[in-house]
Order: C-alpha cells, then sequence, then structure tokens
C-alpha cells in the first residue's frame, strides 16, 4: 500500500478515534433512523460530511456568520491537523480538517470537470429571506435567473471556492 493510502488511513483512524470520544451532548442531535425497505437496503440517512480547508478559522467564522452554524467540538490529531465538528442543530453536522501542507488541485476548467465534490446543497424554507439576509452579508453568491426574474436556486461561494447550492 502506498505511503499516502497509509497516511490516509492513519487520519481517518485518528479522526474516526477523535470523534468517538466526543460527549454525546456536544453532538448533533442524531436524525430518525431509516427503515431498511426495497429502495433503501441499507436503512440509509445523512449523517454528516468533511470538508478539508486551508484555513479552518475563516471557514469555521464564515459558516457561523452565513449559514448559524455553531461548533460542537473542536481539537487537533497531532501537530499537523486541526479538526472543528459543526452543526445546525437537527438539520446537519458538516466537520472541517486543515492538515497542514495540504493543497487544494488546480481547477482544470468547468467545476464539474474536476473529479470530487461538486458542492453542498442545502433546502431553505424562504428561499427569498435566506437571499436577502445573505446579500446583507455581503456573501458571495453567483445567481442564476430563469427569464422572469425569478430563481429556485443560488450558489454562496466560501472563502476557499467551494460552492453551497440553496434552494427551494
Amino acid at each position: 500500500m502506498p505511503l499516502a493510502k497509509l497516511a490516509l488511513a492513519a487520519l481517518l483512524l485518528m479522526i474516526a478515534a477523535s470523534l468517538a470520544s466526543i460527549p454525546a451532548q456536544s453532538q448533533a442531535p442524531v436524525l430518525p433512523a431509516a427503515k431498511v425497505t426495497a429502495d433503501n437496503p441499507l436503512g440509509l440517512t445523512i449523517d454528516h460530511a468533511t470538508l478539508s480547508v486551508k484555513d479552518i478559522d475563516k471557514e469555521e467564522a464564515f459558516l457561523k456568520e452565513t449559514l448559524g452554524f455553531k461548533e460542537l467540538s473542536s481539537g487537533n490529531f497531532g501537530p499537523d491537523v486541526k479538526f472543528r465538528t459543526l452543526a445546525i442543530s437537527g438539520v446537519f453536522r458538516l466537520d472541517l480538517v486543515e492538515h497542514k501542507g495540504s493543497a487544494r488541485h488546480a481547477p482544470i476548467g468547468a467545476f464539474d470537470m474536476e473529479q470530487g465534490w461538486v458542492h453542498l446543497v442545502f433546502k431553505s424554507s424562504n428561499l427569498d429571506s435566506a437571499y436577502r439576509s445573505l446579500l446583507a452579508k455581503k456573501a458571495n453568491m453567483r445567481i442564476t435567473k430563469a427569464p422572469d426574474g425569478s430563481f429556485t436556486e443560488f450558489f454562496l461561494i466560501d472563502p476557499e471556492g467551494n460552492e453551497i447550492e440553496l434552494q427551494r
């Protein structure tokens, strides 16, 4: 097994062990379990996503200020790796990881012509209000409007260039 894969496996084990040690009251509320059905044979539900970032403090501040995330926990996995666990209570958990020396891969063209996550998507019960709120915060957004000027989605761009889609 190449050294990079071993290092990644070790990091994932460290993250799992560290997150398992977080007290239960600081974790995001558990969403209802899905039933095993023919359409969902593994009974899957969403738990969380993890985003690797260059500047964990800047990313955390952005997520708190623009989307209302709260920090549940933070720590280090040795001297070169920091983590933060953030959540919107009862909705979604997002983990951030900052690994010293990591680098963003260079864009090769259109955003979806690069392998990896394209964007994270949230539904909003009041998209117009969410848009106005983020506009007032001078958030960096990319909006696609219909010919009549309306929109059903827009993209919030985080400090590192990642897209977060909000839709009806």
